[in-house]
């Protein structure tokens, strides 16, 4: 014979939040994250091979970062395109 302890699911209503990430967000923390665990944060020094990847990845982050600031001061309604994200572009247009 078993028993049915199986929880039931309580619905819990919840207000909308709305949350705004940026892409100089996204990047900003691309690029901190990438150098605190080059620089060993976590008390966990990186292999020497991932080291250089996550340098890497951290100069790369920058770089786009400096890409959408130019981008902003040249155009800012490409900017807007951009955050709208790819709901408003269709994938087959990308390739």
């Amino acid at each position: 014979m078993t028993s049915d302890n199986t929880a039931q699911p309580t619905q819990i209503l919840v207000e909308p939040v709305k949350v705004e990430i940026t892409l100089d967000d996204v990047f900003e923390t691309l690029a901190k994250v990438a150098s605190a665990l080059a620089a060993g944060a976590g008390g966990v020094p990186p292999q020497p091979e991932i080291m250089g990847h996550l340098q890497r990845i951290s100069q790369l982050a920058g770089e786009i970062k400096d890409e959408i600031d130019t981008l902003q001061k040249l155009d800012p309604a490409m900017i807007t395109q951009l955050h709208r994200g790819a709901d408003e572009v269709p994938l087959s247009g990308l390739g």
